[in-house]
């Protein structure tokens, strides 16, 4: 994900004239034809070349060398060559792992205003290029409270070890002592679709594994307790993707990787949205509300006193508060607003045969 985030960044020195800093602060604002064409350029680059730096950053660290974009291929079928390709000549990837991961992608790319989108917009408002804010919101999208939510339900259905122990670990869970990964979610309605299109591939990705029926015991005994189903605690995206990442042979610390490459669509149509919005663009300055002490004398340094705090014990109260910040989080689900503009994923189709220059 290091490689990833730093080659983002990178490649934006190639192309100065996309550079606000450089070509000037209007360069995208404009809305003319001229601006218009620069911008969509940018756009097809970054979600043109996602794959090919993914596929790099994943072949350097196996220690092989480079392999270029074919041409012919899917969005999909293009990255599965270029990671998996070790020098057939007639080699084209599994179609059923290519539909998987094409299914993964458009489930993972977009989410409304999460941390990285708002990273991404929060850099982009000051006018820095494309690049630069794409690397942004990789790098808050790799911190595991984000980008490793899939990771944290593979390691709880390790922990489970197997069916017959699903009962118990619920049973943990409703009293705090065990947090539940990948269910609930700030957006709740995708879910339905979500489930319902990962739940026909999971087993035609996966096959018969034993992970996979734990994951599919913990899910039907949750979605018959009211405990779970009383606070629309559901299976989300990150409930079953890192599963089919697992049999397609990723590993678990490449799970944010593959977020990022579909996600790079979303981050990159809400910055178009913001470079073309009425009244031009202005920078993110939120506020804050002070809450500390009010007016105090001054005490010289050698006669203060430090203060003890209130202990906390991380062994027992953490799974509880990160159980009670989950429902807050769920409580506060409304309808999602698509803000995405839905021409760029039908670019995704077409992009392996367009020349970029």
């Amino acid at each position: 994900m290091a490689i990833l985030t730093s080659a983002f960044a990178y490649l934006g020195s190639y192309y100065s004239e996309a550079n606000p800093s450089l070509r000037g602060q209007n360069v995208f604002t404009k809305g003319d034809k001229a601006s218009l064409a620069l911008m969509d350029q940018q756009i097809f680059r970054l979600i043109g070349k996602a794959t090919t730096l993914a596929a790099m950053a994943y072949r350097v660290r196996q220690g092989r060398d480079f392999v270029s974009p074919p041409t012919g291929l899917s969005y999909t079928g293009s990255f599965l060559y270029q990671m998996d390709h070790l020098g057939q000549e007639d080699y084209k990837p599994n179609p059923i792992l290519e539909k998987a991961l094409d299914v993964l992608f458009l489930l993972h790319a977009d989410h409304e205003l999460n941390a990285s989108s708002t990273t991404v917009l929060q850099t982009g408002s000051s006018l820095v290029d494309p690049y630069s804010a794409i690397a942004a919101g990789c790098a808050s999208l790799y911190g595991p409270l984000h980008g490793g939510a899939n990771e944290a339900v593979i390691r709880m259905l390790i922990s489970i070890g197997s069916p017959d122990n699903v009962p118990a670990f619920l049973e943990a869970v409703k009293k705090r002592e065990k947090v539940l990964s990948g269910f609930g979610h700030r957006l709740e309605p995708p879910q339905r679709v979500q489930n319902g299109t990962l739940g026909d591939l999971r087993y035609r990705s996966t096959g018969k594994d034993e992970l996979l029926e734990t994951a599919m015991a913990l899910h039907d005994a949750a979605m018959k307790d009211e405990y779970f189903t009383s606070r629309k605690l559901a299976p989300n995206v990150d409930f079953w993707s890192g599963l089919i990442y697992r049999a397609m042979g990723f590993p678990m610390d490449f799970f944010p990787v593959l977020f990022v490459v579909p996600r790079v669509v979303g981050w990159i149509a809400h910055w178009r949205q913001m470079m073309l919005q009425q009244g031009g663009v202005k920078i993110w300055r939120p506020r804050q509300i002070y809450v500390g002490a009010s007016k105090r004398d001054y005490v010289p340094v050698a006669e203060r006193v430090a203060e003890q705090g209130e202990k906390y014990n991380f062994e027992e109260d953490a799974a509880g508060e990160l159980q009670e910040q989950r429902q807050a989080v769920i409580d506060m689900s409304h309808v999602v607003t698509v803000a995405v503009d839905l021409m760029y994923w039908q670019l995704l189709y077409t992009l392996v045969d367009v020349p970029i220059n």
